[in-house]
């Protein structure tokens, strides 16, 4: 449940940077295939899982 939670956060944290270019934050800004990749391994686990 953790990484489906990081990658919303994630991707929202993007969406912004995206509309004002202002917000990105020092550190950098996550990437759509950062956040794929987040998306990936939470499927991964959860059929690991059985879910």
């Amino acid at each position: 449940m953790g990484l489906w939670k990081v990658a919303i956060i994630a991707e929202g944290v993007l969406r912004r940077a995206m509309d004002e270019p202002r917000n990105k934050a020092a550190s950098g800004t996550p990437t759509a295939d950062r956040i794929d990749a987040l998306v990936a391994k939470a499927h991964e686990v959860a059929d690991t899982a059985g879910m």
